[in-house]
């Protein structure tokens, strides 16, 4: 009984520290996301995307963590942030990677450009729904105009492809 005030009292320090320091944290990812009205918190709940790990790929996607946010006036939302890191010894020129799930909604592709050999960068997804998403690259091209393909059946990008697209860009090159 006599513990109990000191107990109360510190249970509600660590509180206001708590919400400040998230209000804190949100102002900065609100500030360079969205405003600095958004407030952004990690959420542990959501289990962790899976990556879809390629051994001979030139990059890799690393560090997957989702955060929740919402704004008065607006909705509720998440989002997942992840690395990807260059371990090749040669300059990305671009590369395109995916996100699927077992489910019909939430699946695309992105296509990002450049990365210098050992450098990463934070990059970021909408992830509203709850489906278990699978991170993956499917796609490299190098500065130096050699290219790296998934060798996945759904991916994205395929070799024979990619030779169609660089000859139209050609013939349209040499029409004006």
């Amino acid at each position: 009984m006599k513990h109990t005030r000191r107990l109360l009292i510190t249970l509600m320090a660590f509180i206001i520290i708590a919400v400040l320091s998230a209000a804190r944290w949100s102002a900065h990812v609100g500030k360079s996301i969205w405003s600095p009205r958004v407030f952004a918190w990690r959420n542990p709940l959501r289990r962790p995307a899976k990556i879809d790990l390629q051994l001979e790929s030139p990059l890799l996607i690393s560090n997957p963590r989702y955060y929740s946010f919402m704004s008065i006036g607006s909705g509720v939302g998440g989002y997942l942030r992840f690395d990807i890191t260059n371990r090749s010894n040669k300059p990305v020129h671009s590369y395109s990677y995916r996100y699927y799930s077992p489910v019909r909604i939430g699946n695309g592709s992105l296509l990002a450009e450049g990365l210098l050999p050992g450098y990463s960068r934070d990059d970021s997804i909408s992830a509203d729904e709850y489906a278990p998403l699978t991170l993956t690259i499917d796609f490299v091209q190098f500065e130096d105009g050699t290219t790296w393909f998934a060798k996945s059946p759904q991916s994205t990008a395929s070799p024979r492809a990619w030779k169609r697209e660089q000859k139209q860009r050609l013939r349209i090159f040499w029409r004006s």
